[in-house]
C-alpha cells in the first residue's frame, strides 16, 4: 500500500515504509486500487507533436488518487516509455477519449486551448428513464460557477435512451451532474441515487477536436465490448449509427 501510493501521513502521501511516527500524527491508509476486470489497460489511438489521444478504459484513474496510483493512466504511459504531462482528467467511471501532453510546451499550449474552451468533447450516455425532449440544453450552475451541456437523444428505448452530450464547459462531474438534476440519471453512476445500476458507469468520451500548432485533430473513439454490451441489455444497439458517429 505504501508503495502503491494509498497511505497519507498526516494528509500527504508517503511512500516511506520505515518513517518513524510520533504521537499526534494520523496515518491513513486506503484501499489500494487495481487495473479493472477483464485486463483492459488504456492505448495510444493518435498521436501527434507533443501529444497522444489516449483511449482510457473505465475503472482506470488518470493520476494519483487516494487509492493510489498503480492502475492509473500516468503509471501505465511511464511503463511504456511515454512522458506525460496531464491537461484533462476524465473521471475514473467513464471511458474514452483522453488528450496526454508529452512536452512542458505542449501541455501549456493545451491547458490554454482547455481554459478557453477551444477543445470540442463529445460523449455517449446511456440514460434512465429516457428524456421527454429530443435536445436540450442545460446551464445549472455548479459549484458556482457556470456550467453548460448540451444533449440530443440518438436513440430510445423502453425506459432508457443513449444521448450524445457535448460540454461546453468542464466542472467537476459536469455531465452526470446536469442530467441528474434533470431526472434522467447516467446508467450505472453510483453517485447519483436516481441511476438504474449497472456493472460500470455508462458514459464514454467518443470524440475530442482541437487544432494545436496547426494540427487539426479530430480523434473518435468507439465505446468498447463493456459498454456495448451494457446499452444492448437495455434495447440501446450501437450498430444503426455507429457508422456515422465512428
Amino acid at each position: 500500500m505504501i508503495a502503491g501510493g494509498s497511505v497519507f501521513l498526516d494528509q500527504r502521501r508517503t511512500r516511506i515504509a520505515s518513517k518513524s511516527l510520533r504521537a499526534g500524527q494520523r496515518l491513513v491508509c486506503y484501499r489500494l486500487a487495481s487495473a479493472p476486470a477483464g485486463g483492459q489497460t488504456p492505448r495510444v489511438v493518435h498521436r501527434g507533436d507533443g501529444f497522444l489521444v489516449v483511449d482510457k478504459p473505465a475503472g482506470v484513474a488518470v493520476e494519483a488518487t487516494r487509492a493510489g496510483d498503480v492502475a492509473t493512466v500516468a503509471r501505465w504511459l511511464a511503463a511504456e516509455g511515454e512522458p506525460a504531462f496531464i491537461t484533462h482528467r476524465l473521471d475514473a467511471a467513464v471511458s474514452g477519449a483522453l488528450v496526454v501532453a508529452t512536452t512542458p510546451a505542449a501541455r501549456a499550449a493545451l491547458n490554454r486551448l482547455f481554459a478557453v474552451h477551444a477543445v470540442e468533447r463529445r460523449y455517449l450516455a446511456v440514460v434512465a428513464p429516457a428524456p421527454a425532449w429530443d435536445e436540450t440544453t442545460i446551464e445549472h450552475p455548479l459549484d458556482g460557477q457556470p456550467a453548460r451541456t448540451r444533449a440530443r437523444v440518438l436513440a430510445r428505448a423502453a425506459g432508457a435512451a443513449l444521448l450524445e452530450v457535448a460540454l461546453d464547459t468542464g466542472r467537476f462531474r459536469q455531465i452526470r451532474r446536469h442530467l441528474g438534476a434533470e431526472g434522467v440519471a447516467v446508467v450505472g453512476d453510483r453517485d447519483q441515487k436516481n441511476a438504474a445500476p449497472a456493472a460500470r458507469t455508462l458514459l464514454h468520451a467518443y470524440r475530442v477536436a482541437f487544432t494545436l500548432a496547426g494540427q487539426a485533430v479530430d480523434t473518435r473513439v468507439p465505446p468498447g465490448d463493456d459498454f456495448r454490451a451494457a446499452a444492448a441489455a437495455l434495447g440501446l444497439g450501437l450498430a444503426s449509427f455507429g457508422e456515422g458517429l465512428f
